[in-house]
């Protein structure tokens, strides 16, 4: 199985009440999607940022499935993805590997997850030593970032992982008041261990497991979708806005087979700001995902998040399908 952790740290702003329908969103992923199971996400305790732990039953769940699902693709890429008016995170990071059958699962508790970057070559054997004792630990286990498949935008931020699980805080805070614990919370304590790590995030997060779901099927047969983006703007705003649309968003969209049906906006002097709707037609929802690898790397995509996406107030990302 494949053990993967999405680390999100949220938008300056991000309001209680929309943080808990992300977190929902992700928790809930498990009851749509063949294949991924144990689904849940926190806060870390000590930062604004999201961590979304999930479990795949392999490799071909994770880069088929996963990958392509309406839910993915359009409830939570709504969160994520820099051009819609809905996101919530930036600087999205994750981390996997190759989950051991003997390792218990922990059904709720206390997450701390130990992400390192480590020199090529590093010998690891004191910390396997270490995850192996786990004093205080309902469930430990350290790995490489092992597995094989990786969004092509993305480097390798970390090497290694160290998934921690505890029964709740006072298991975790008698850990960290242990030796191995201090040493194992910063890089310093890292070097006095003989581990040279280049970079250290340490997440700490509440977690709950439901119980397996069954997913509902979904049709295999493709067919043709319509995807919208309405976003709201100042009135001062909105021709800025299209215009860079239509100069930086609309060419990558056509260059990756999306059709542009339509742009409207909103009557001038009729509201106290305005709102611009633009739908294009793609041959599927799975094709949404080729357009999101595509786009991302496009320089003309990413000036439009750059200078674009700061113009909106709000605004909803939907995908259609025509009757």
């Amino acid at each position: 199985m494949i053990r993967r952790f999405y680390v999100m740290p949220l938008n300056p702003g991000a309001t209680e009440e929309r943080i808990d329908e992300f977190l929902k969103a992700l928790s809930d992923s498990d009851r749509f999607i063949s294949g991924l199971l144990d689904s849940s996400a926190g806060v870390d305790l000590d930062t604004r940022t999201v961590v979304w732990e999930m479990t795949f039953v392999d490799e071909e769940t994770y880069t088929g499935p996963y990958m392509v699902h309406p839910y993915h693709m359009a409830t939570l890429d709504n969160y994520l993805i820099a051009d819609s008016p809905e996101s919530l995170a930036h600087d999205i990071d994750t981390t996997r590997y190759t989950l051991p059958d003997s390792v218990p699962r922990l059904e709720e508790g206390v997450r701390r997850v130990v992400l390192m970057k480590l020199p090529e070559g590093t010998d690891t054997s004191m910390l396997e030593t270490l995850a192996a004792q786990g004093e205080g630990m309902a469930a430990s286990v350290f790995s490489p970032d092992n597995v094989a498949w990786r969004f092509p935008t993305k480097d390798l931020n970390w090497t290694h992982v160290w998934e921690q699980g505890f029964t709740d805080m006072a298991a975790l805070n008698h850990y960290l008041k242990t030796a191995e614990g201090i040493a194992c919370s910063s890089l310093e304590g890292f070097k006095r261990l003989g581990i040279d790590a280049r970079s250290l995030k340490i997440l700490t997060y509440p977690f709950k497991l439901k119980p397996a779901q069954s997913p509902p099927n979904i049709p295999s047969e493709p067919f043709p979708i319509l995807y919208t983006i309405t976003a709201r703007t100042a009135l001062e705003d909105v021709d800025t806005y299209i215009d860079l649309l239509e100069r930086d968003y609309d060419p990558p969209l056509a260059d990756v087979g999306a059709k542009l049906l339509h742009r409207w906006r909103t009557v001038d002097h009729a509201y106290t700001e305005a709102e611009v709707q633009s739908t294009w037609q793609l041959d599927s929802v799975a094709a949404f995902s080729d357009l999101r690898i595509m786009t991302v790397t496009n320089p003309s995509w990413n000036r439009f998040v750059l200078e674009g996406m700061p113009l909106v107030r709000s605004g909803t990302r939907r995908f259609y399908r025509a009757v």
